[in-house]
């Protein structure tokens, strides 16, 4: 049990971490990146 809520916490933060990449690429003039996902 404690094993998969460290794996799925290890999953959710680099989709955090993508998300952030994906804010700054949109700050710096890209944002038919995050229309696309949105």
């Amino acid at each position: 049990m404690l094993l998969s809520l460290k794996y799925y916490n290890t999953k959710i933060n680099k989709a955090c971490e993508i998300v952030k990449v994906l804010n700054k690429l949109a700050e710096l003039g890209m944002p038919n990146i995050t229309a696309i996902i949105s």
